[in-house]
């Protein structure tokens, strides 16, 4: 394994690591970092190498129902025993986001008193990918009330944390990212399980977009993906199935018509100021417009969306 591997683990302390699932089935990793402590925080991920090194599983899923704060002090005192042993610790989950980020935020703010916001931008500055689901920050929030007698943290750490009201503006910024990264995701042949799961965190953001800024955000959406896009090449299909499918999951959600969406950015003045190729975003667009046409936007279609059989089904019946 080549050190480029290694860009799905991140250092947060000296002897503290946080990563996904691929790096947990890294021996070379563990070897490398003298790592003997790995905390597993997903249900059906194996522990790679129980043999020949100290597992604490913590099963839960990644929804904001599951309580992962009875957790926090068993997790505190795995790390703290390895530490005292002078050995680094792993935690992961599967994409190292979520979960396991949560359980690093919570040692850290265990660890060094830290507040909340102190905690997580420290594991942020390292690793800009976490973002705990809402009922991970709810937990972390009671976690420093019952540190510090109070909430310290007044800010809003993250789009999920719902204790602060966001503007139009930068919710739709949020759902925007989420966009993208599926788009990315999908032509970069992500497993189903990464862009279900990008799927569900991009329906929780498109939740919170107000009624009348849908056809605002669809318009940035579909600019923003295809500025993604360079040459006409085999990654840019992929791409463009995945801004399909992602603008018929939006556009069911907010049962509003792909085509009638499409027709009216190009008809605005903002898509004429556009510097970009415009012969090959069009042809993009009719793209989009032609595989629309087959979109059943029904209820059903959009149970098989949430179901997210996508690629299996868009492999089976186009060659790109």
């Amino acid at each position: 394994m080549t050190s480029c591997s290694f860009k799905s683990t991140h250092k947060i302390t000296p002897n503290l690591y946080l990563g996904d699932a691929k790096i947990a089935r890294s021996k070379y990793f563990f070897e490398n970092n003298n790592i003997h402590g790995i905390i597993n925080v997903t249900s059906n991920e194996p522990n790679a190498y129980p043999e020949s090194n100290d597992y604490l599983r913590v099963n839960i899923y990644d929804k904001p129902s599951e309580q992962i704060r009875p957790f926090f002090q068993h997790v505190f005192e795995f790390i703290r025993r390895h530490h005292s042993l002078g050995h680094s610790v792993l935690v992961h989950c599967q994409m190292g986001i979520s979960r396991s980020a949560t359980l690093v935020i919570a040692y850290l703010m265990i660890d060094g008193h830290k507040t909340l916001g102190e905690a997580f931008q420290q594991a942020k500055s390292v690793r800009q990918q976490i973002d705990p689901n809402e009922g991970f920050i709810r937990q972390l929030r009671e976690l420093e009330i019952s540190l510090f007698g109070q909430t310290m943290t007044l800010e809003r750490i993250t789009f999920l944390d719902l204790s602060i009201e966001e503007s139009s503006k930068v919710v739709m910024d949020h759902v925007l990212i989420a966009l993208e990264d599926f788009v990315a995701a999908f032509a970069d042949d992500a497993s189903l399980q990464t862009l279900d799961m990008l799927k569900d965190k991009l329906l929780r953001l498109a939740d919170k977009v107000k009624r009348d800024n849908v056809t605002d955000l669809l318009f940035h959406g579909i600019c923003k993906c295809l500025r993604m896009l360079g040459d006409d090449d085999s990654l840019d299909a992929e791409a463009r199935i995945g801004l399909q499918q992602a603008l018929s999951v939006l556009c069911t959600f907010y049962n509003v018509d792909i085509k009638d969406c499409l027709d009216n950015l190009t008809n605005t003045k903002e898509w004429n100021d556009l510097c970009i190729d415009v012969p090959l975003v069009n042809r993009w667009i009719n793209y989009l417009r032609d595989k629309s046409s087959s979109v059943d936007t029904s209820e059903t279609e959009f149970n098989r969306i949430s179901n997210f059989d996508i690629k299996k089904d868009i492999y089976s019946t186009n060659n790109y």
